[in-house]
């Protein structure tokens, strides 16, 4: 007999004590979706270059129709016009060319600011690196102006600098996250910036930001530089998606804070994996290297190359796209109005599987048409009372809601169909299949509970499915709040006198 309370210590330990890794995805040697291709993106740079060095406004108005339009370009003509003025971000001078901007998304709020350096002699008649620079635990971005700013602004670079808007939060939150692409879309709104040349930094918790922030949407980022951060994350799967994105190191032999061994691990697996990140290991120095050691780091940072596709699309999308922040908010697009979606849950479920399976075979690559079919075969999964921590609903687990196990191995299939599937991920592919993948594990929670008396263990295998979904999701996405309602809500359910012990399985 397995006391309760010895089967959450199984849980909790099966399922954090595997280190989250990154997705198990293959490198993606093609471009990503909804990034562009080299050459559209050189052609909308050089009508961008025509386009601010013409100073005649009917001139302008015509360039854009038959220039810009043509080349894709996501910002209005008032917006291109703005940008040619070249103006400061505001009155707030901080520190030499460093601006404090309060965010438009964070009114109101004691840390709703961040710090913008421009480079020098900077015109919007040409395109500029960007660098995001993201500040330790317990600080702001003013700590860390001395570290990058004038070393990167006397090299052609623009530094962006938020300040995390929980104290008690890390760079990995969803809302952190969403702030730092919110931060980026608003300089490029105002400020020419090279979308092919985004790079991003951090120094402590800002340095395991950096780590996040590239393992979870390496598309955007062109080059990463940690200082002394936690490499959270990195094994042999999550190698893959760092292929293309050079990398600098830098970390104290003798930091206490943040121990130099999991850091030489890290780089050992990516060697392993034939990336040669550049490392270098401050001898004798500990949680802080000194200046000595950035002028590397510094260099390194401004000679980067441009990626061969540019994420712009991601961080300004055109009309009827989302932009990255809302998509990291909800990768399904549950939230935002979906004729399908509606009709699925106004009962017309079957209807809309043979709509979905016609769609299918004008487009079989669309993960978000497989989604929805997944949707229209358990309508179940919809139930809102997987958000309420520890409150399954009991219709949740009958045959109403679709929750038949014909209709779930259906829905199981197209789930695994969506995450094969290259299109439809709204450029956040990592996410995307963290979220079906706690689909999944939904369908074999309702298993379990379903199977789970006192005196049989026929909930084993369900069990273990559900676990072994869980664990790829946390893979997938570490800081995945979903997994930890569905993990709050099955710690209610576990029988108290089960009988059995999970066996081990490999799927």
């Amino acid at each position: 007999m397995v006391a309760r309370r010895q089967i959450v210590v199984l849980l909790l330990a099966g399922v954090f004590c595997a280190a989250p890794a990154a997705s198990e995805d293959p490198p993606q040697r093609s471009t990503p979706d909804r990034c562009w291709d080299g050459p559209r993106a050189d052609r909308l740079e050089q009508a961008l270059d025509t386009f601010l060095a013409e100073s005649d406004a009917s001139r302008r108005k015509h360039l854009y129709r038959s220039r810009l339009t043509p080349a894709g370009a996501t910002l209005s003509l008032d917006e291109l016009v703005a940008m040619a003025k070249a103006a400061p971000p505001s009155d707030r001078r901080v520190d030499r060319d460093v601006y404090r901007v309060d965010a438009p998304w964070r009114p109101g709020k004691a840390r709703g600011d961040f710090l913008l350096a421009l480079p020098k002699g900077y015109t919007p008649a040409r395109a500029w690196p960007l660098v995001v620079a993201l500040h330790g635990a317990s600080g702001r971005a003013g700590d860390i102006v001395a570290a990058y700013v004038p070393h990167l602004t006397d090299r052609g670079c623009m530094v962006l600098l938020p300040t995390i808007s929980d104290p008690k939060a890390n760079w990995s939150a969803v809302e952190e996250r969403a702030n730092v692409y919110r931060a980026v879309a608003w300089v490029a709104r105002r400020y020419r910036v090279d979308f092919r040349r985004l790079i991003v930094s951090g120094v402590s918790m800002g340095g395991s930001g950096c780590w996040s922030h590239l393992l979870l949407q390496p598309e955007i980022w062109s080059a990463a530089a940690p200082v002394a951060g936690y490499p959270t994350g990195i094994d042999r799967h999550a190698a893959g998606a760092l292929t293309d994105v050079p990398l600098y190191i830098l970390h104290g032999t003798d930091d206490a804070t943040v121990p130099i061994e999991p850091v030489r691990r890290a780089v050992s697996v990516l060697r392993n994996a034939g990336i040669e990140p550049t490392f270098v290991e401050a001898r004798g120095t500990g949680h802080a290297p000194p200046p000595r050691y950035w002028a590397g780091l510094h260099e390194w940072v401004a000679a980067r190359k441009p990626k061969r596709y540019s994420p712009r699309p991601l961080l300004i999308p055109p009309t009827g796209r989302r932009p990255l922040w809302e998509v990291h908010a909800d990768p399904l697009g549950l939230k935002r109005k979906d004729p399908t979606l509606e009709k699925i849950l106004a009962g017309q479920a079957e209807q809309m599987r043979g709509r979905l399976q016609r769609a299918l075979l004008e487009d079989p690559d669309n993960a978000r048409i497989r989604l929805l079919l997944a949707f229209a075969w358990v309508p179940g999964l919809l139930d809102d009372a997987w958000e309420r921590p520890g409150k399954l609903a009991a219709k949740s687990f009958g045959a109403s809601g679709g929750w038949t196990e014909a209709a779930e191995f259906q829905a199981l299939a197209n789930l695994a169909y969506a995450r094969r599937a290259p299109h439809g991920k709204e450029g956040c592919p990592r996410l995307f299949d963290a979220s079906t993948h706690v689909l999944a594990a939904r369908i074999y929670a309702r298993r379990f509970l379903a199977r789970a008396h006192p005196k049989s263990v026929a909930w084993v295998d369900p069990w273990n499915r559900c676990m072994g979904q869980i664990k790829k999701a946390l893979r997938a996405n570490a800081d995945n709040a979903d997994v930890i309602r569905l993990l709050e809500a099955l710690k209610t359910k576990i029988p108290a006198d089960t009988v059995g012990r999970p066996r081990k399985r490999h799927e």
